[in-house]
């Protein structure tokens, strides 16, 4: 083939439409260029490129040195310069003066300087003990062991007073039931019997001093006042023929927590109860408080 054969075809070849794989492939091409020149132009240019690294901060050091001695040698040297041979004057000796050494003492800025050592660890303590002066909490602690300390009193009085009054009432309730045993006529009744017609029997007579004396050790306040007077809680107890409380159960709760408490509180305050009935070695009752009272 001859060179204008050639130069025809490649002619023909690039002015030919393109296809879309031949025009696919250019752009790829194209792109491939692109980026070698542009990685290639990166390694020779960021060679020299280093980050700036940050500078320690600098410090400054001045160095200060006294030397007197060289001061005094220049004074002897111009003491010595003195024009000798014009003015004929008697040897003198020059004495040395001795050097004072300059002590700088601590400024110790006290407004008031003490004395002596005592007069020191005295004002330190003074110091130590006002702070103290200043706390308010131990007054209010100390009201409060006041106020305990009033209310165990009050309790202790009113205990006192219903174990008093506890005996007078049970002992009027025997005396009762002893005379109407003697009016009555029938041999072979005794108190009991006397008591039956009446509609008491000592087991009644009983309850109510039980009731009395629990009601009288019983605390009450606004706070049962206010709760709702349907609420009741039922203790289960058992007394010995003595009169001590064995057995303290809660049967039901009212749900009230200061109300549970406090009638359990009134039970065992009221424990010794007075002894039983002749004839009975226990008694189990249930008791049942609510806000309005016992029933």
């Amino acid at each position: 083939m001859s060179f204008s054969e050639n130069f025809k075809k490649r002619r023909e070849f690039f002015f030919a439409p393109l296809d879309h794989s031949r025009k696919t492939g250019i752009i790829f091409f194209f792109i491939s260029l692109f980026l070698h020149g542009l990685f290639f132009s990166s390694i020779i240019f960021l060679q020299d490129f280093k980050l700036p690294r940050p500078m320690p901060p600098v410090i400054r050091i001045e160095l200060v040195s006294f030397s007197p001695e060289p001061l005094l040698e220049e004074m002897e040297k111009s003491e010595g310069s003195i024009d000798t041979e014009s003015v004929p004057v008697k040897s003198q000796v020059i004495k040395k003066k001795n050097r004072k050494i300059l002590t700088i003492k601590a400024d110790i800025s006290l407004k008031t300087k003490p004395k002596n050592l005592k007069e020191l660890m005295a004002q330190q303590k003074e110091k130590k003990k006002k702070p103290v002066k200043k706390k308010t909490p131990k007054k209010q602690i100390d009201s409060e062991k006041i106020l305990a300390k009033a209310r165990e009193k009050l309790e202790k009085k009113i205990e006192g007073q219903a174990h008093d009054k506890l005996a007078q009432a049970l002992s009027r309730l025997q005396k009762k039931v002893r005379d109407q045993g003697k009016s009555k006529k029938t041999e072979g009744k005794g108190a009991y019997s006397g008591a039956g017609e009446k509609g008491y029997k000592p087991i009644d007579l009983y309850k109510m001093v039980l009731g009395q004396t629990i009601e009288q050790n019983w605390v009450f306040n606004d706070i049962l006042a206010r709760m709702n007077q349907n609420l009741e809680v039922r203790i289960l107890i058992k007394i010995l023929k003595s009169g001590e409380i064995r057995d303290i159960i809660y049967e039901t709760k009212s749900g009230n927590r200061y109300l549970d408490e406090s009638a359990k509180k009134a039970i065992k305050k009221a424990n010794p109860l007075p002894a039983l009935p002749g004839g009975m070695r226990s008694y189990d009752v249930v008791v049942i408080f609510t806000p309005r009272g016992l029933k």
